[in-house]
């Protein structure tokens, strides 16, 4: 079982070095709605708001789940719009095995990130620690397409393609788990060969 964590995004309370001139003008990007109103804060509610999430982040790498907890709840009384800590919160409540919570946390993010490859990821893995396959397979499938095509998520391609192999055996589909097994050889970086044959061998 792996769930993904996004990185915690302490630049977003430093923004304002985006507003230095440049002496080449870029094209400016959209800066998103949270990080504008995280911005928007007082410079009190700021500096407490950046305390807390690094210590939330330290506190969740230090497997200290019940504490992270309880800042992000204090994070949220100052701000519960950032997408990161929403992620935080599925990442902490999937470590107490509470899938329906972690869900939530989830599908709040999506709202804010619906691209976001992570999250995507977090909510197939509870689809399939939680064994609806049907479901998981779907959602996996389509992330399977996006990370070939996308460079930044080309490492995660193999594991998304066990996990698919693992659901189509779930499901009854062995032509289909063969066919992923087909385009893999010993040779390939990846233990999707070894791990996928194991597979096959064991259902």
């Amino acid at each position: 079982m792996k769930f993904l964590l996004s990185a915690l995004l302490a630049s977003t309370l430093t923004l304002a070095a985006q507003d230095q001139p440049e002496a080449t003008e870029k094209p400016k990007q959209e800066v998103p709605q949270y990080i504008v109103e995280i911005n928007n804060l007082t410079n009190e509610q700021k500096a407490k708001y950046q305390e807390l999430f690094v210590r939330c982040d330290q506190l969740f790498k230090q497997r200290r789940i019940f504490e992270c907890l309880e800042t992000i709840y204090e994070i949220h009384q100052i701000y519960d719009g950032n997408p990161s800590t929403m992620n935080l919160e599925g990442a902490c409540y999937v470590e107490f095995r509470n899938f329906d919570k972690a869900r939530l946390a989830f599908e709040r993010t999506m709202k804010i990130q619906p691209d976001n490859f992570n999250v995507r990821f977090n909510l197939a893995e509870i689809d399939f620690v939680t064994e609806n396959w049907e479901s998981a397979l779907k959602k996996l499938i389509q992330l399977d397409k996006d990370s070939a095509d996308d460079a930044n998520n080309q490492s995660m391609n193999s594991l998304v393609k066990f996990k698919i192999l693992l659901c189509m055996l779930k499901t009854g589909d062995e032509e289909g788990a063969k066919a992923i097994l087909e385009k893999t050889n010993f040779l390939d970086d990846s233990p999707l060969y070894y791990y996928g044959n194991a597979a096959m061998e064991y259902f």
